[in-house]
C-alpha cells in the first residue's frame, strides 16, 4: 500500500521515524529544545554570574539573595520553505538501484520519490540552520533576507544578543598567531579568563585551518610537548563522523581547551564554496552553550482549511492538474539562540594578507 503523503500528520510522523541530517555546529552547539505552537517564539537567556553564598551567624536563619534577572523577546523565524517538482515523466523512470523491469506502479515510485525528496529537502534546511548556527558564533547576530514574490525585494530580519553598538562577544588579540612571536597560549588563556568574568566556562576552541595550521606550527607550543601541557588529542568516534578534527587539547595556564578545527563549506547563492568558520576565525566556547527553537508553519491544505503545526519540519503536497504535476513544500521556521549572554567569544587571529 503506498505511503499517505497527503495526511499530514502521518507524513510529519515518517519523516521523523528517517534519520536526521547531522550538521556539527546545530548539533553540538545548539540542540533542539522545543517548537512552538506560534509564528513568533519566545527569546529568553540569562546573565551569568559569580555570585558567592553568604556568611550568616546562626541567629539570622538566612539572608536573602535576588535571582539574577533575564532577558527575554518575541521574535518571528526566518521562513523556511524550499520545494520540489514531480512530474510524470518522473514516475516512469527507473530509480537509483531498482531493477531494469521495475515492478513499482507509478503510485508506489511516487511516495517514494516524495519521501527521498522530503529528505534531500531536510538536508537543505539543515544547512541553512548550519549556517545560522556560524554565523551567531562569528558575529553574535545574524541577518536573514526573506525572498518575496518579487524577485528584487527581500525582506530583511536581523536579529542580535548583544547590547549597544558595541559587540563584546569579541575578543582582540595583540599579534596574530602565524607570526613567530604569537603568545597563543596567553591569547588562549586570556580569553578563558574573560569568559570566566562573565560567569561562562569554556572547554573547546573551534578554529578554521588558518588558524589550526598557525597554531600546530607555532615554536612555543611545539616546546610544551616536553612539559606534558600540550596533548595531540585522542581519536574522538562523533567528531570524526561530522568530519572534525581535534588537533590538541592545550594547557592554557590552567585552563584545558580542547582545539578542534572545523573546515566545513556550503554553496552560497552565487555558486561559490563558502567556510562556515572564516578564514583565520577561532571561537572559544562549551558544547550545548545554545539552542533551537522552531516556531509554527501554518498553511492551507487539500480540505480548504488552515493547519498550524509546531514542528521543526511541516510538508505540503501542492497538486495542479493543469500541468499534470506535484510540488512537495517542506517549511521550517527555525531560530538559534544562546543560553546565557557571553556564551561564547570570537577572535580574529589571522588575517588573509598576512
Amino acid at each position: 500500500m503506498a505511503f499517505d503523503y497527503l495526511h499530514i500528520p502521518s507524513f510529519i510522523a515518517a519523516i521523523k521515524e528517517e534519520k536526521p541530517f547531522s550538521t556539527f555546529l546545530r548539533d553540538r552547539y545548539f540542540k533542539f529544545k522545543t517548537a512552538f505552537a506560534t509564528d513568533e517564539v519566545l527569546v529568553e537567556f540569562k546573565d551569568g554570574n559569580k555570585k558567592l553564598a553568604p556568611f550568616v551567624a546562626p541567629r539570622v536563619g538566612g539572608v536573602t539573595v535576588k535571582r539574577d534577572g533575564y532577558s527575554a523577546k518575541t521574535f518571528a523565524p526566518a521562513y523556511i520553505a524550499p520545494k520540489r517538482t514531480l512530474t510524470i515523466d518522473e514516475l516512469k523512470k527507473k530509480r537509483l538501484g531498482e531493477s531494469i523491469y521495475p515492478e513499482l506502479t507509478p503510485a508506489d515510485r511516487e511516495a517514494e520519490l516524495i519521501l527521498d525528496d522530503s529528505n534531500e529537502l531536510d538536508e537543505m534546511i539543515s544547512r541553512t540552520e548550519e549556517w545560522i548556527a556560524s554565523q551567531l558564533l562569528v558575529n553574535a547576530s545574524c541577518t536573514f533576507y526573506e525572498k518575496t514574490e518579487n524577485p528584487d525585494v527581500n525582506i530583511e530580519k536581523e536579529i542580535f544578543f548583544y547590547d549597544g553598538q558595541t559587540n563584546d562577544w569579541i575578543f582582540t588579540i595583540n599579534t596574530e598567531w602565524d607570526d613567530a612571536d604569537a603568545d597563543i597560549v596567553g591569547d588562549i588563556a586570556a580569553m578563558c579568563r574573560y569568559q570566566k568574568s562573565k560567569g561562562i566556562g569554556a572547554t573547546e576552541l573551534l578554529v578554521d585551518a588558518a588558524a589550526g595550521a598557525a597554531i600546530l606550527n607555532n615554536a612555543k607550543i611545539q616546546k610544551l610537548l616536553d612539559n606534558r601541557n600540550f596533548n595531540v588529542g585522542e581519536v574522538d568516534p562523533q567528531l570524526v563522523e561530522y568530519g572534525v578534527a581535534r588537533l590538541a587539547r592545550l594547557n592554557c595556564e590552567g585552563h584545558l581547551v580542547d582545539i578542534l578545527q572545523y573546515v566545513d563549506e556550503y554553496e552560497a547563492e552565487d555558486g561559490t564554496s563558502t567556510p562556515y568558520i572564516p578564514y583565520g576565525t577561532v571561537i572559544l566556547l562549551a558544547p550545548d552553550c545554545g539552542q533551537s527553537l522552531y516556531g509554527a508553519v501554518t498553511q492551507l491544505e487539500n480540505d480548504d482549511q488552515w493547519h498550524t503545526y509546531g514542528e521543526k519540519r511541516v510538508p505540503l503536497i501542492l497538486s495542479s492538474t493543469q500541468n499534470q504535476s506535484k510540488e512537495l513544500r517542506l517549511a521550517s521556521a527555525p531560530l538559534l539562540m544562546p543560553k546565557r549572554r557571553h556564551a561564547w567569544l570570537k577572535a580574529q587571529v589571522v588575517t588573509a594578507n598576512s
